[in-house]
């Protein structure tokens, strides 16, 4: 990959690095661990056939590896579909937690997972002495960008609540494990993606850690650039790509509280309302569908 595609380039990261080093001790630069590369890919045009809103599950599903990736879109103010749709495939590290409390376990995870905001993302585009129009656009895109570094990412199952509402943890404890589904799950990723509706195309986020020696930097540098070179080969794909899953085998629905439960329940509602100690009653019930990533 030319080097010019990724931003800022080695010489700019030695510099920031020694900028760093002479920060107290105690400042939040000093106790980042990565630095991100960020790189801009033209978006091919076997993903630009279709419908402007189906172009980022066709980005997504020619990056996705293995079993674990995501694919996280959002809206602003509930109506407005947000620039950037953020992905990301093949996670550094995968934490399942049951039985205690996620965030005391996330917390020291956390911690090693700190990135280097870029001085130049600190100072506005008036304020910058430099006239380069092109390089302006550019970082104007990746201080836009939302999750430059997406710390971890998954899942928290409705048992979680216990260790919130400790009035639930009882009725949770009774409850039969039928579907034996972690109560949550997240990942840790060093690279991600973003695309991006605005200008059509998708910019790369990849962290370089810094917690290295000098004569180290230009190793790890390397690395970081090569899995940027990876994921714009993958993009390079040619044809369509579907989801696809496997429902040949017919398996039977099961119920985490069985019917005599689910009955149960809804005495005890229709008690509660009928004694109206409750102004507004409501049932959930949560359908978990499980689905295995097919290649």
């Amino acid at each position: 990959m030319p080097s010019d595609i990724l931003f800022p380039s080695l010489e700019r990261v030695q510099e920031i690095l020694q900028w760093r080093h002479r920060r107290p001790a105690q400042s939040l630069e000093r106790q980042a661990h990565f630095l991100p590369l960020f790189a801009t890919i033209p978006l091919p045009p076997a993903c630009a056939g279709g419908p402007p809103e189906d172009v980022p599950l066709q980005v997504f599903l020619r990056l996705r590896q293995g079993p674990y990736s995501f694919m996280l879109e959002g809206v602003q103010e509930a109506i407005y579909r947000q620039r950037f749709v953020m992905m990301g495939t093949e996670p550094d590290e995968v934490r399942t937690i049951s039985g205690t409390d996620p965030l005391d376990t996330l917390e020291p995870e956390l911690a090693k997972w700190n990135v280097l905001t870029l001085p130049e993302f600190e100072v506005s585009r008036t304020a910058r002495e430099e006239q380069n129009e092109e390089e302006e656009d550019r970082l104007e895109d990746y201080r836009e960008i939302p999750l430059r570094s997406c710390g971890a990412l998954g899942y928290v199952g409705y048992d979680c609540v216990r260790y919130f509402e400790t009035r639930s943890d009882e009725s949770i404890k009774k409850q039969k494990d039928a579907l034996e589904i972690p109560e949550s799950v997240w990942m840790f990723h060093s690279l991600l993606v973003a695309y991006d509706f605005k200008k059509s195309c998708c910019h790369v986020i990849s962290l370089c850690p810094i917690d290295v020696m000098p004569e180290m930097l230009e190793k790890h540098y390397t690395a970081a650039a090569k899995r940027v070179e990876e994921i714009q080969d993958r993009l390079n794909q040619k044809g369509t790509f579907c989801l696809a899953a496997d429902f040949s085998e017919k398996k039977e629905a099961v119920s985490n509280v069985g019917a005599d439960g689910y009955k149960s329940m809804v005495r005890a509602l229709k008690e509660t309302i009928l004694g109206m100690s409750l102004n507004l009653a409501t049932l959930f019930l949560f359908n978990f569908y499980c689905f295995q990533n097919h290649h």
